[in-house]
């Protein structure tokens, strides 16, 4: 039998500090992490990424490079991570049902975060590349990280 994949779509927003991003702490279990979520039946990624974000924040961006994706086999995703510049909107600090704040951290942060289970690990590694500048990275199911040019890691 043929599988259902769905698409998601996370953005990477940078904050003024150069190692801030915006995250966000969902409402369904207290986790911390980037803004986005399902692409609807029809809808572009881009499309959804707009939608998703102003949805969860309030800001309007605009996508400007695909960082990357990963796949989640366990729930059959495939999730495109977009570095994005903020056009306008006012960040909003909860949206109730699915947000509870809305916050610039630095990576430091996202990471102490992720070692106490607070922030979605795949999420957390997609920001480092992100802010070292690297595109094209995929994260497997299985905990294979491609990165091009850089030798395969596990």
């Amino acid at each position: 039998m043929l599988q259902k994949w769905s698409l998601g779509v996370f953005a990477i927003i940078p904050g003024i500090l150069d190692d801030q991003v915006l995250v966000s702490q969902r409402w369904d279990d207290n986790r911390w992490n980037l803004p986005g979520g399902g692409v609807e039946e029809g809808e572009d990624e881009d499309a959804a990424l707009v939608r998703e974000t102003r949805e969860e924040t309030g800001l309007i961006v605009k996508p400007v490079e695909l960082v990357g994706t990963y796949t989640h086999r366990g729930v059959s995703t495939v999730a495109f991570f977009f570095w994005c510049d903020r056009l306008a909107g006012k960040l909003v600090d909860e949206v109730e049902g699915e947000v509870r704040a809305n916050r610039f951290f630095p990576l430091l942060v996202i990471d102490e975060w992720t070692k106490r289970g607070m922030f979605v690990e795949r999420q957390a590694k997609m920001i480092k590349y992100a802010l070292q500048g690297r595109r094209g990275v995929h994260l497997g199911s299985g905990g294979r990280v491609i990165v091009p040019g850089i030798k395969l890691e596990k």
